[in-house]
């Protein structure tokens, strides 16, 4: 609006308008899905598209301690597109399903926030020991020494712990802690330990 000493034109109007120009995010794939031997990673890229007018600001973030956001945008440009990676980390997850997401928020009016759900599979291993029961008849100051296969027929990493509670058994399978890969075409992965039984 405006005042003037114009006679004529002692006030007036002028229309204004606006156009904001405003983003249009699309991400993809619409879903991660994986699967890892355990303590295994992997990489996975989202594709951020930007199909509208303005600057897109896009941020990513999870709740899930088993999904990092390795690098984001940040921002796109109008008909651009940029990568944000997401690294899926099977360390101190259990065998089986785990089922997450990655969260965004963004300035595109029509989509402020969004979803992409997150799968992954901890592959199970399968543990088979052999014997399973040591025994040995001994005249006094023999010994006998008896092995112990530890096989692991599974596709996943096992990991295992040895011990014993006899007490005339030397040996050195005591708190023993390793980790056997899983099966790889066909072939049985095995760990063998040795118990020596004394007689008294």
């Amino acid at each position: 609006n405006y005042n003037s000493n114009d006679p004529a034109n002692l006030t007036g109007s002028l229309p204004v308008s606006l156009h904001v120009l405003s983003p249009d995010i699309t991400v993809l794939p619409a879903s991660i899905a994986d699967s890892l031997d355990g303590g295994g990673q992997a990489l996975h890229e989202l594709t951020v598209y930007n199909d509208g007018e303005g600057i897109l600001a896009v941020d990513f973030a999870s709740n899930y301690a088993w999904i990092e956001i390795t690098s984001e945008p940040g921002f796109v440009a109008p008909n651009d597109s940029a990568i944000a990676q997401v690294t899926l980390d099977a360390a101190g997850l259990t065998p089986g399903n785990h089922t997450g997401s990655v969260d965004y928020t963004s300035n595109d009016p029509d989509t402020p926030s969004g979803s992409i759900p997150v799968s992954l599979y901890i592959y199970e291993p399968n543990i088979v020991v052999d014997p399973t029961a040591i025994g040995d008849t001994l005249d006094p100051d023999q010994q006998s020494t008896k092995y112990i296969y530890i096989d692991n027929t599974g596709v996943g990493v096992l990991n295992y712990n040895v011990n014993y509670q006899t007490f005339n058994l030397v040996n050195d399978l005591m708190q023993r802690t390793a980790a056997i890969p899983p099966t790889r075409f066909g072939a049985v992965q095995r760990a063998e330990r040795s118990a020596t039984e004394v007689a008294a």
